[in-house]
């Protein structure tokens, strides 16, 4: 049965992270300049407030430096939207459903007034696994991630963890679980690496030691060792796509949600993301990667899903989708134009 979840309100604004129920937008930081004295970072109130951020900098003059703190941008599709013809002669398998699977999304539905962006979408994504999420422009991979991040409450259909009820939206203990690394770079440029580190782990609620333990590793997670005190406006696109992983994934959660995690990234950060995203899921993170780089998934995931206009077409391995287009020696990329068509997606 399709159910509405009627807390639409509900919605929490994050970026790296979905935090422990403080939902804090820019607009509630004081950007007062801290004496050198001072220590820097203060502790956050019971109610998520901040009463000194940094010894200098962060000055919310604009709109412009409250940009981070939103959400990722959305795919807003126009109503007449032309979707491209992909083939029709293929039936899709059916979604076995896992009664253990970390995440069971049920008839996921997600629309923008006229225009369905997500089409009662089934899907099963175990625990431990590298999953990977494809689909052209305009496909829905992006408002299905916010939906199971929690940034969209009003969706139908039923999200289930460990057959429990799934609710990051209004559920504290089931934000804590996911972490977030959107296609938009989610940091503070007048912060350095460590303060922007430091933010988001108060935001998370980490303890005084096990935020100074977790910011270190997430530093040599990055690569970030020599640059950590430099503002992260100094640093390169790909410093900052690592940076933004390292936030992601700082407060350890079950399921790591990435949405094109290496758009524009030079050949050594993107191989280094490789590396600790391939050691974090080692250590038993689930991970679901979208991405418009075939290559990267057949490097890195156990698992693909393809969705087309709002709906999944096919799930399995690489080798199982190729079996599934009749052409078992054809690549990803072959077996996606063929699930998906051809035609430009703008």
């Amino acid at each position: 049965m399709r159910s509405r979840n009627a807390v639409a309100s509900a919605r929490v604004r994050t970026t790296g992270i979905t935090s422990g129920g403080v939902g804090v937008s820019l607009s509630r930081i004081l950007a007062d300049r801290i004496s050198s004295d001072s220590g820097g970072f203060r502790q956050f109130d019971a109610s998520g407030s901040i009463s000194a951020i940094s010894k200098r900098r962060v000055q919310a003059k604009s709109r412009d430096h409250f940009g981070p703190v939103m959400c990722p941008a959305f795919l807003g599709v126009s109503d007449g939207f032309d979707i491209a013809s992909p083939r029709s002669d293929l039936a899709l398998p059916e979604i076995c459903h896992h009664p253990q699977a970390l995440l069971q999304i049920s008839d996921l539905t997600y629309r923008y007034g006229k225009h369905t962006a997500v089409d009662s979408l089934d899907l099963s994504i175990q625990r431990g696994s590298f999953f990977g999420f494809l689909g052209p422009n305009g496909a829905g991979k992006t408002t299905t991630i916010e939906c199971i991040a929690g940034l969209r409450a009003d969706w139908a259909g039923e999200i289930l963890s460990s057959e429990k009820p799934f609710a990051p939206a209004i559920s504290r203990d089931d934000r804590k679980r996911i972490g977030l690394v959107p296609q938009d770079i989610a940091i503070y440029g007048d912060l350095s690496a460590k303060e922007n580190l430091h933010f988001f782990g108060c935001l998370a609620g980490l303890g005084k030691a096990k935020l100074k333990d977790r910011i270190d590793h997430a530093i040599e997670l990055a690569g970030l060792q020599e640059r950590a005190n430099d503002r992260a406006s100094q640093f390169s696109g790909g410093m900052k796509r690592r940076l933004n992983l390292a936030i992601g994934q700082l407060h350890e959660p079950e399921l790591l949600l990435l949405d094109e995690p290496t758009a524009g990234v030079d050949p050594q950060s993107r191989s280094h993301l490789f590396e600790a995203l391939m050691s974090l899921n080692r250590n038993g993170t689930t991970i679901v990667y979208t991405t418009h780089y075939m290559e990267e998934v057949e490097k890195l995931c156990d698992k693909i899903a393809i969705m087309n206009v709002g709906k999944i077409v096919a799930v399995g391995t690489a080798a199982e989708l190729s079996e599934f287009v009749d052409k078992p020696d054809a690549n990803l990329e072959t077996v996606f134009l063929e699930l998906t068509g051809h035609k430009l997606r703008d």
